[in-house]
């Protein structure tokens, strides 16, 4: 990707994660906003109340540690 710079703004860099949780955290964060901002040229027809902010929240919870765990 580097050498054909298929990713100079590191976008799809910040989709790899390290071997820690809150590196995966930030990785499937980062995967989900790709996807919306590719997704905002062909808007669902039947969108889901309350997302992307409940798909956040939700990552958010799932990291062990994180002030948001419940």
């Amino acid at each position: 990707m580097e050498t054909l710079r298929l990713d100079e703004e590191r976008r799809l860099a910040t989709t790899i994660a390290l071997h820690d949780a809150l590196s995966v955290r930030d990785a499937i964060k980062a995967s989900a906003s790709i996807y919306l901002d590719l997704r905002a040229a062909d808007p669902s027809l039947e969108p889901t109340t309350h997302m992307p902010g409940l798909l956040y929240d939700l990552i958010e919870r799932a990291v062990p540690g994180t002030p948001n765990r419940q």
